[in-house]
C-alpha cells in the first residue's frame, strides 16, 4: 500500500495554522522538519523549541486531490514553499513512524500516546500528544518525572499551574488525573500553540488556559509544575510562591541531579518538606508552601 506524502515550508508563527489545515484536510500524520530533514519531537531543555521556517511533512490516503490541497495552502498560508506532494510505501512510513513515535506507560493510571495513535492503550488514562510541536512528550528524564509525580499525587479537584508549558503535556496530565482547572504559561509562542492544540486533542480546552504569563492578571493555584532549567527556578522562586494558595505544592524538574542542593536551599526559605527523586542525571523535586 502507498500513501501520499505532502511537504512544504512555513514561517514559524504559522505552524499551528498549517496544522489545523492539514487536520481538516484529512491527514493521517504529521510532522515537522528542518531544512536538513532533522525530525524535531523533544529537545534538551534551554535548546530552540521550533525553527523559524520549519518544514511539514503530511501524510494521506492515496487518493488525495493533492490539486485542490495544493491551492488551499497557498491561499490559506502566503507563505508556504517548497509544496512538493509524492507516494511513500507503507514499509518505509512505518519505519520513520516506529522512530519517533514514542508510546509510553508512566504508570497504571497514566500513559502518553501519539495524536494518531490506534493501538492498545498503555494505562488507564492516557494523554495524546502533537509529537514535534514543542519540549514535552514525556520521552526526556525531567519530563517523564514529572509525570510520575503526577501519576503518585492525582490532584484531584485541585488548580494547576503549568509554568514553562512546552507541549502543555504536565497540565493535560493533571486534567486527565482530575484536576479541576489548569493554566499553562510560557513565554514562546509556539509552547502556548502547541499546548492549546494538545488540549483541544484530549477534549480539555474548556479548562485548560494557555498564554504567556503577562496576559494573566491574577493566579491562584493549589499546585505548580515547573519544568525548567535550573537557573531559571532560582531567579522565580518568589513569583511561583506568590502563585500558589497556603499550603500549595510545588513541583520542580529540569534540574540536574548536581544542582538540587542549590536549588533547595533556594526554596527553603520559602517552602518545607522538600523531596527529590533523581532518574539519568536529572532531578525532580517537590516542596510545600510554608
Amino acid at each position: 500500500m502507498k500513501f501520499r506524502q505532502v511537504s512544504f515550508r512555513v514561517e514559524r508563527a504559522d505552524v499551528e495554522r498549517a496544522e489545523a489545515l492539514l487536520n481538516l484536510a484529512g491527514a493521517l500524520s504529521l510532522s515537522l522538519f528542518d531544512a536538513e530533514d532533522s525530525p524535531l519531537f523533544e529537545p534538551q531543555p534551554g535548546t530552540t523549541p521550533l525553527w523559524e521556517r520549519p518544514g511539514i511533512h503530511a501524510l494521506f490516503p492515496p487518493e488525495l486531490d493533492v490539486a485542490a490541497l495544493t491551492g488551499i495552502i497557498r491561499q490559506t498560508l502566503p507563505g508556504a514553499e517548497d509544496i512538493d506532494s509524492r507516494f511513500i510505501d507503507a514499509a518505509d512510513w512505518q519505519a520513520g513512524l516506529e522512530q519517533h513515535v514514542f508510546v509510553q506507560r508512566i504508570a497504571e493510571n497514566l500513559g502518553v500516546v501519539p495524536a494518531q495513535w490506534d493501538g492498545a492503550p498503555p494505562a488507564r488514562n492516557c494523554v495524546r500528544l502533537h509529537m514535534g510541536l514543542a519540549f514535552g512528550t514525556g520521552r526526556h528524564p525531567t519530563t517523564a518525572l514529572c509525570l510520575q509525580w503526577l501519576a503518585r499525587h492525582p490532584p484531584q479537584g485541585l488548580a494547576v499551574l503549568d509554568f514553562g508549558c512546552g507541549s502543555g503535556v504536565l497540565a493535560i496530565a493533571a486534567l486527565t488525573l482530575g484536576a479541576a482547572d489548569a493554566v499553562a504559561i510560557d513565554h514562546d509562542p509556539q509552547a502556548v500553540a502547541a499546548t492549546r492544540a494538545n488540549a483541544r486533542l484530549n477534549g480539555v480546552d474548556a479548562t485548560l488556559r494557555a498564554g504567556a504569563l503577562e496576559e494573566f492578571d491574577r493566579i491562584s493555584v493549589d499546585l505548580v509544575l515547573a519544568n525548567i532549567l535550573a537557573g531559571t527556578l532560582t531567579q522565580s522562586v518568589a513569583q511561583l510562591a506568590a502563585m500558589l494558595r497556603p499550603g500549595g505544592v510545588i513541583v520542580l524538574s529540569g534540574v540536574l541531579a548536581e544542582q538540587t542542593a542549590a536549588v533547595a536551599q533556594t526554596y527553603a526559605e520559602r517552602f518545607e518538606s522538600i523531596k527529590t527523586t533523581q532518574r539519568d542525571g536529572w532531578a525532580c523535586m517537590s516542596a510545600v508552601l510554608r
